[in-house]
């Protein structure tokens, strides 16, 4: 940032962090809330860095830990300290607030810049033969990854990844207290996205027209609301509403509750908040999360307590 002839240094995390004071501090809020909740399965100090290990692929360990020593230990690597905290501070706040594993992942590419400037300083004052028998093993350390490298990318079809995952005795990994099936999470959570938009599709342009003009799309997660806005155009579907984290803050929109179409959810969960409560279609989608695979869509009609930005507080879902 330059001011006149002067030039003043400003945190580039200065926005984030103006944005977490007006909605105080909304992301410790929602760490918390996750912590408290149950919600995503909790590892040991060990069984953390083991997932990240395997996350990122275990064979690729040496390049990293050099990195992490290289920014906190090495002369030259001393400009680049903070990086070498950084990785620690994250590791110790996603640990102490049950953060899920993969939430460390992005920080790992700065450890094998550091790595590599590491290692090629410490070959370049080595022997010849070391340095052949150090590129000999970058070769190989390639290779072993390739192993897996269709868990972190789809790269073949489901069913040849369910194969492949089975011939190696994989186990679909997860990152929340939930059942998996054939899939990993992360994997799973890939699927059913269009198939909701065209499920709720048939929903609303049931509706009678009188009602689809002043009926809006309420998703209980961000997923389904996204879901909603990326594929609904081309269904002519309005933009979704949710009371899911950042979707909550954006409000109910020009919606009045007088109809809704609500995507998943209880019973039990709006009978208290509508006057009338109607299923009337399904989501299913095979290789979706099992929880997910079967979700019910709703039309709900007239609010109780008032409007629907009156009881918008008590659909807030900050976790």
């Amino acid at each position: 940032m330059v001011v006149g002839r002067h030039r003043r240094n400003v945190p580039i995390s200065l926005p984030n962090l103006i944005w977490e004071v007006k909605h105080h501090w909304a992301t410790y809020e929602l760490l918390s809330n996750i912590a408290k909740s149950d919600k995503n399965l909790v590892l040991s100090p060990l069984a953390y860095l083991g997932s990240n290990i395997d996350s990122i692929g275990r064979f690729s360990l040496p390049v990293w830990i050099a990195g992490l020593f290289w920014f906190l230990f090495a002369k030259d690597g001393r400009r680049f300290r903070s990086l070498g905290w950084t990785w620690i501070a994250a590791f110790i706040i996603f640990l102490a607030l049950k953060g899920k594993d993969y939430y460390l992942t992005p920080v790992y590419p700065m450890l094998y810049a550091g790595g590599a400037v590491g290692i090629e300083s410490w070959l370049a004052q080595r022997t010849k033969a070391l340095a052949i028998t150090a590129r000999v093993a970058v070769v190989l350390l390639v290779m072993l990854d390739t192993i897996g490298w269709p868990m972190a990318m789809p790269m073949m079809s489901v069913e040849k990844f369910i194969a492949y995952e089975e011939a190696l005795h994989v186990v679909p990994k997860r990152t929340e207290n939930t059942e998996v099936s054939q899939l990993p999470q992360q994997y799973a959570d890939m699927f059913g996205w269009r198939e909701a938009a065209e499920a709720v599709a048939r929903v609303y342009n049931n509706l009678p027209a009188e009602d689809r003009g002043k009926c809006g799309i309420f998703a209980r997660n961000y997923g389904e609301a996204g879901a909603i806005d990326y594929f609904g155009p081309q269904y002519g579907l309005p933009k979704s509403i949710s009371g899911h984290q950042n979707y909550w803050l954006w409000g109910p929109g020009p919606y009045t509750g007088e109809c809704l179409v609500v995507i998943g959810g209880t019973r039990e969960f709006l009978d208290p908040l509508f006057s009338s409560v109607t299923q009337a279609g399904e989501l299913y989608q095979q290789y979706a999360m099992p929880f997910e695979n079967h979700r019910p869509i709703w039309i709900v009609r007239g609010t109780k307590g008032g409007t629907l930005q009156d009881i918008w507080p008590k659909l807030k879902l900050w976790y």
